[in-house]
This record gives structure tokens, sequence and C-alpha cells, in this order.
């Protein structure tokens, strides 16, 4: 329990008075809901803030003199439907619960300050039609959060496309139709897709002219494509990532020009399975519209998902699918040219046995 403000003691010591529970619930966008246990309506706090009265039940708040964290357990009924629709979305979670003991009077009248704050933590969440519980735990418990957030480790710290990654994921999105229908919910068959992704290395490119993702190649041979990847390891070699639009890929030696900007391959381009492992897909018609899941693996054509779609997947479903990153340095350099924001820390020790 926080120390009691010095006009609830000055109150307390007169004697007669009378003392009415309310709870402030903060939500993580920032809108706090006000509630009062008393059995009417209470104007409190500067500016005056109406704490609407709901059938609400606690259990005691359980204190330690240790680091032991405090819980409280809170049930509220008759509540808006606003807040219930919250407790559906689960925009609950998390809410910031504070309770505090006022002193009231019957004319309405408050002397200003005369409250004491009893608990002050964040809830987990339970609802049925009738009541919403929330399971509170003291702000102690924030001390169990990991800190420093970026652990220091080999793989990147970033999820792909987040904040810390910097990459746009609607400009990795390859939209398509399913050719053939699914014999299981697993698996995803487009044969007719121009989303194999190939790679292969240039040379004679230019860094201050560069291809950049999302560009259409344009072969000298016969081949043309659209960039999905490109890492210049120097000012002028490198690797590309890239799909078919129209004719055969390209070959050895081809020259692959966009408007002024050029790059010659150098060697034979390999289809890149890798390319959307860990990535995902999401269906945006169909029964499954809506439904995303991760890809564990890709060949020509065919996608593997780790966990099966709720329904069926038949010929001419559309769907949009995504890259995935492992989250090595490699990765972040050769794939996604994003290694000035990878997130891990490559030159970290390895683990050493020792063998006695």
């Amino acid at each position: 329990m926080l120390a009691p403000d010095a006009a609830f003691i000055a109150a307390i010591k007169t004697g007669n008075v009378k003392i009415a529970e309310i709870y402030q619930m903060e939500l993580s966008s920032g809108f706090t809901h006000y509630f009062t246990s008393h059995d009417q309506d209470i104007l409190w706090d500067d500016p005056s803030t109406l704490y609407l009265s709901v059938p609400i039940m606690r259990n005691d708040i359980s204190t330690n003199i240790n680091l032991e964290v405090d819980v409280a357990e809170i049930s509220l009924a008759n509540i808006s439907g606003e807040l219930y629709g919250y407790a559906q979305l689960n925009v609950l979670d998390a809410v910031k619960v504070t309770i505090k003991r006022i002193i009231w009077s019957d004319s309405g009248s408050y002397s200003a300050g005369a409250e004491t704050t009893m608990f002050i933590g964040v809830a987990d969440v339970e609802f049925t039609r009738a009541m919403v519980t929330l399971k509170c735990r003291s702000i102690l418990d924030s001390l169990n959060i990991v800190v420093p957030r970026g652990i220091y480790q080999e793989p990147c710290c970033h999820s792909l496309f987040g904040t810390g990654c910097g990459l746009t994921q609607s400009s990795y999105g390859y939209a398509g139709t399913t050719s053939d229908a699914s014999p299981n919910r697993f698996t995803i068959i487009d044969t007719a897709t121009t989303a194999i992704v190939y790679t292969v290395d240039f040379d004679e490119g230019d860094s201050d002219l560069p291809i950049e993702i999302g560009d259409t190649l344009v072969g000298g041979i016969a081949g043309s494509g659209t960039c999905v990847g490109i890492n210049y390891e120097t000012e002028f070699i490198g690797s590309i990532y890239y799909v078919i639009i129209g004719g055969a890929q390209f070959v050895d030696d081809e020259e692959i020009t966009v408007g002024v900007n050029s790059i010659q391959v150098n060697g034979t381009p390999d289809e890149s399975t890798s390319y959307y492992q860990l990535g995902e897909v999401t269906f945006t018609d169909g029964p499954n519209e809506g439904f995303r899941r991760m890809i564990r693996s890709s060949t020509a054509g065919t996608y593997i998902i780790t966990n099966e779609f709720p329904f069926a997947i038949s010929a001419g479903d559309g769907y949009i699918i995504y890259p995935g990153c492992d989250k090595t340095g490699i990765t972040c350099r050769n794939i996604f040219d994003n290694v000035l924001n990878f997130g891990g820390f490559l030159f970290i020790p390895q683990i050493q046995e020792t063998i006695m």
C-alpha cells in the first residue's frame, strides 16, 4: 500500500468519515475508464471526473514487505457495452488499474486530496457475458522485464518488416492465385506462378546507378523479370534475386538493363528455395480469406505451411506471399541489403566446449 495523502489522514483523525473506493482503468490506447463500487456515481479529482457506480467485487489485496509482487482480483458487472467490446477484442489486456480510497460526504462536497492509493498494477483479463474479471499484479512485476530489451546475441533481435528492421512489407509481397486444389490444408499449389525466386551473381554493375527492388529487368537475350532483392558486395559486383515475368530465365554473361542502369549475369541462376522459408502467406479470397500462416518450405510452385488452414484450399483462391528471414547477417546483407539495420552482434565469441 502506498503512503496515504495528508488530507486523507487528517480526515480520518476527525472520526465519523465515510469511505468509498474508486477505480481507474487506463488502456494502452491512453483512454481511461472510471468506476466506483459506491452505491451512487461520484465526482472526484481535479478537474472533476465522473466515476460510474457499478457492482464491483474484489478480494483482499495481498501486500508484502519484500519484493514479492502484490496482487488483486477485481470483478465488474453491468459494465458498458463499449468496455465489454474491448474485452472481446483483447484491448483490455495489460490494462493499468489504480485503486483508491477516498473520503466522501452525503452533500457531495469532497475534500481535495482526501484519498489514499491502495494499489497500482497491470491486469490480465477474463470475461463472461455477465462479468469482467481483472487479475492484477503490482507494477513491481515490471522488474521481471528483460533489460536490455535487445539481447546481445549473434542473430538479429528485430522482426522482419518491424520498426527496428525498417523494411516495408508491401514492397516484398507477391500476389498469386492457386492453380490446383490442395490435397491437404498445408499445401498451396500454384504451378503457373511467376513467384519462383532465382538468384545469381553479377559483375560489371555500378552501385552509383543501382538496380532496386521492384524494377523490371530486361534481358539482352530473351528473359525479363522483376527484382525482389539485390546486394552490391562492392561498387561493381554482387548478387540479385528475381522472379521471371516472361520468357526464359537469364543466362551466364547476359546483360540485364533497367533504363540506363545495367548489370551482367555471372554464372547460372539457381532457384532459391529458402527465399520464402519462414515467411508468411495470407489468403485474399476464398473460404480462408484473411487467414495467414508461416511458410515452412517452398519449391517451384508449391508452398508448405507450418499450421493447416481452417478450410480446404481450392483452385482459384487468391493469396499474397512474403519472404522470410532467418535473422542471420548473411541473409540481411544478401537478400534484403539491409545490413545497416541488422540487430545482431556478429562477433560475439562462440560457446566453446572443453573436453577433459
